[in-house]
């Protein structure tokens, strides 16, 4: 039989499991940001760090 060598289980396992809805939510905002983005290049405003722009020397 396999089980844990601890009978109480993870220690501070709360932890752990916050981590799941936090990766969810950074992901959403991730997502939101890049909406936003595709957003303003489609309304032909410039963006920050945008590679296309001119450079001058």
């Amino acid at each position: 039989m396999e089980g844990s060598p601890d009978p109480g289980g993870l220690p501070y396992r709360y932890l752990l499991k916050a981590f799941i809805p936090l990766g969810f939510a950074a992901l959403a905002l991730q997502g939101v940001a890049d909406c936003l983005r595709a957003l303003l290049v489609l309304s032909g405003k410039p963006v920050d760090g945008d590679l296309e722009r001119e450079v001058t020397p």
